[in-house]
């Protein structure tokens, strides 16, 4: 698999889309191959990554109740997917 390709860039960029709001295994799954593969990554992919990920949660931030105790759907999931894209978010910045 050539990394640096449009259509790995594309399938990366439509995988963590996919993820948001899932309530499953599957926000964790890709939020682990995109750290694998981080390094290998092309700049642009990286900003993209970011920016959907800044956006989700903002829209979360934005939209959701701000008790997670009390509402039980968010845009990104339930409280602990919520902090899981954030923590997701925080190491993508840190390793940008």
């Amino acid at each position: 698999m050539d990394i640096n390709d449009f259509e790995t860039h594309s399938l990366f960029l439509g995988a963590l889309q996919y993820g948001f709001g899932r309530r499953s295994y599957y926000p964790g799954l890709i939020q682990s191959v995109i750290k694998k593969y981080w390094e290998q990554l092309p700049e642009n992919t990286k900003e993209r990554i970011l920016y959907f990920t800044k956006g989700a949660i903002e829209t979360n931030d934005k939209f959701a109740e701000k008790d997670y105790e009390q509402s039980k759907s968010y845009f990104l999931g339930d409280s602990i997917d919520v902090q899981g894209w954030k923590e997701f978010y925080k190491w993508c910045k840190e390793n940008e």
